[in-house]
C-alpha cells in the first residue's frame, strides 16, 4: 500500500514537472516570437520606396536652385543633420538636440520641436537600445525655393545608412522643409516632409 501511494506521488511531480516545463517552454516561444515580430517591424518601417525618393530627388533638381545661397547655408545644415542621422543606442539618440544646441546651429523653435523627441517619448520604451537600431548620416543638400530678407527658404535632402538588428543595412532618404537666416548662420525652422523621420517614421 505504501509503495503504491509512493508510485502515485512520484507520478504526480513527474506531471508538475512536464507541465511546468511545458509552461516555460511555450513562453520561451512566444518571447521568441515577439522579439522577431518586433525586429521584422523594425526593418518593414526602415524601408522606404526608393524609387519614389529618387525621383524626389531629380524633381529637386529641376525645380530648385542651388546656388551662393544654398552653399553659405550647406555647412551649417550637413553639420545638423550629421547629429541628427547619427546614433547606435538610445543614450546617443536622445542627445542629439544638446549637441545641436551646443554648437549652436539652430534656433529654439527648431531645437524644442518634435524632431527631438527622446525615443521613449516616441515609443513608450528605449527603442534604439531594445531594436538594437544604428544610424550613419551619408549627406545633406540644400535646394533654395527663394531668398527674401536675408532668409533662404527651401528643403534639404538627407541621405543616411540605418542598421538594425539582423545587421541590414537600408540605405534611406528624408526630405526637410527649411528656413535659414544668412546672417545670424542658424537654422530658424525645420519640418519633416516626406521620408523616415524620428524613430519610427512619425514626428
Amino acid at each position: 500500500m505504501r509503495k503504491n501511494k509512493l508510485d502515485i506521488m512520484f507520478i504526480l511531480v513527474l506531471l508538475t514537472m512536464i507541465g511546468v516545463s511545458w509552461l516555460f517552454s511555450n513562453q520561451q516561444v512566444h518571447f521568441y516570437n515577439q522579439a522577431v515580430e518586433k525586429n521584422m517591424q523594425v526593418t518593414q518601417r526602415l524601408t522606404t520606396n526608393q524609387h519614389q525618393l529618387n525621383k524626389l530627388e531629380s524633381e529637386l533638381n529641376i525645380k530648385y536652385q542651388y546656388d551662393y545661397a544654398t552653399q553659405r547655408a550647406d555647412p551649417t545644415v550637413t553639420h545638423f543633420f550629421k547629429i541628427m542621422r547619427t546614433y547606435n543606442s538610445s543614450k546617443t539618440y536622445n542627445a542629439r538636440r544638446d549637441k545641436v544646441i551646443r554648437a549652436k546651429l539652430a534656433g529654439a523653435d527648431v531645437t524644442q520641436s518634435d524632431l527631438f523627441k527622446t525615443d521613449h517619448e516616441e515609443t513608450g520604451e528605449n527603442y534604439v537600445d531594445n531594436s538594437h537600431m544604428s544610424s550613419n548620416f551619408n549627406s545633406a543638400k540644400v535646394y533654395a525655393d527663394k531668398v527674401s530678407n536675408d532668409v533662404l527658404a527651401g528643403k534639404v535632402l538627407v541621405k543616411y545608412t540605418m542598421t538594425t538588428e539582423q545587421g541590414d543595412a537600408q540605405m534611406s532618404m528624408a526630405l526637410y522643409d527649411v528656413r535659414y537666416d544668412l546672417v545670424t548662420n542658424q537654422i530658424t525652422e525645420m519640418h519633416y516632409d516626406y521620408g523616415i523621420n524620428g524613430v519610427l517614421g512619425n514626428g
